[in-house]
């Protein structure tokens, strides 16, 4: 089953949220299924969600009991992810930014402080995501072999940011994309790709 990367992002923080209210208590595991039915979600969003946070380095598997059944516990990593959730924000200040690349706006997101907020939350699942990265790079080597490598790490954040539900790096990543891929019809195409995958606001073609 494909779940969303809102669906991903919000089955995680939960589940860092709860294993981290345990390890207070002295115990910062629990079983998936165990997991599922106290945060009353589906087992194979909860199992989901867990191997994302091990990719991650917030969780690690202390017992693989077959199938979406395992004994998961938190790390000190996933501590720190669990307390920056809760951590209150910054001051608001509204922000609205604008990504422009050579065809003009790649997108645009509002928010405050820290915290950003996409005008459209839901959608494309993390696999739909990470083959549309997977298209970009595939672009990249038709830009100036002078702006390859720091494309190359851009994507590098885009993917991060996108694993991570961080949409203030991701907008990071598309805007320095953006200015580096105006030289390439192929990049640009792939970054509105991106952006309509996002949930994002693209230019429309001419």
């Amino acid at each position: 089953m494909a779940f969303t990367l809102e669906e991903l992002t919000r089955g995680s923080l939960r589940i860092l949220a709860h294993l981290h209210s345990s390890h207070v208590l002295g115990r910062g595991f629990a079983d998936t299924k165990e997991l599922a039915q106290i945060l009353d979600e589906p087992l194979e969003l909860v199992a989901a969600c867990c191997r994302r946070l091990v990719t991650l380095g917030q969780l690690t598997v202390a017992g693989d009991r077959g199938g979406d059944e395992q004994l998961v516990q938190i790390t000190a990593a996933g501590l720190r992810a669990a307390e920056d959730a809760v951590r209150p924000p910054a001051p608001p200040a509204n922000v609205t930014q604008n990504f422009h690349g050579s065809v003009g706006i790649v997108a645009t997101q509002v928010g405050s402080g820290n915290t950003m907020t996409p005008q459209q939350r839901s959608g494309p699942t993390l696999d739909d995501v990470t083959a549309l990265i997977a298209q970009l790079r595939a672009a990249l080597p038709t830009l100036p072999a002078e702006d390859r490598k720091e494309a190359e790490g851009a994507a590098d954040n885009l993917e991060e940011g996108a694993k991570t539900g961080r949409m203030a790096q991701v907008n990071r990543a598309m805007l320095n994309l953006g200015q580096l891929g105006t030289s390439s019809a192929t990049v640009v195409t792939a970054l509105k790709a991106l952006g309509k995958a996002f949930g994002l606001p693209v230019p429309e073609d001419a």
